[in-house]
């Protein structure tokens, strides 16, 4: 947990200067460090995350504030404890007074981009402000009937694949998947 607002701390006080990072922000839905192969030593368990992290940082200890999607990813993009932001279970909404950390870095010229895979995170939850392309689109993954809830990994990794400015030179791109074959 302290390492998680440590890494919003420094989003936060970054130097938004011409030479500012570039920020990949994944987030795996029920998923286990041990299954994660830059986190057990296993080259080739999870290649396209392996390859990740050999260009990035890896964290090597981090906690959530509640084993929750939403109020999990609203403590991430606000530095908040969901008990202070009233998001103790999902279902709820993110109230629009809270600055999430996406609309710092576009004031300050970002590209921002997020693609989700859930329905639990879809724009009226109240995280999408702040980025220019909040990609919630569902398409059914079969579990009975109902609603679209979910999307494949395979979709969101061509999602965010699709909506990255290469040529951007500064951005945010936030990523959410349900599983680890991104």
């Amino acid at each position: 947990m302290k390492k998680l607002l440590f890494l919003l701390c420094c989003f936060l006080s970054l130097n938004f200067a011409a030479e500012s990072p570039n920020v990949l922000l994944i987030t795996l839905d029920t998923t286990r460090a041990d299954h994660i192969g830059c986190y057990i030593g296993k080259e080739g368990f999870t290649p396209n995350i392996d390859e990740i992290a050999k260009k990035g940082i890896i964290f090597e200890e981090a906690r959530c504030a509640v084993p929750l999607t939403l109020p999990s990813h609203a403590d991430i993009l606000t530095g908040k404890l969901p008990s202070s932001l009233n998001l103790r279970v999902n279902g709820l909404e993110l109230n629009p007074k809270h600055t999430l950390v996406q609309e710092i870095f576009k004031r300050n010229g970002y590209k921002t981009v997020a693609v989700v895979s859930s329905i639990i995170l879809e724009k009226t939850r109240g995280l999408s402000r702040g980025f220019d392309v909040y990609s919630d689109r569902m398409t059914k993954i079969p579990k009975g009937g109902g609603a679209p809830e979910e999307r494949r990994a395979e979709e969101v990794t061509t999602a965010v694949l699709q909506e990255m400015e290469l040529d951007a030179l500064s951005f945010l791109h936030f990523l959410h998947s349900l599983s680890i074959q991104i």
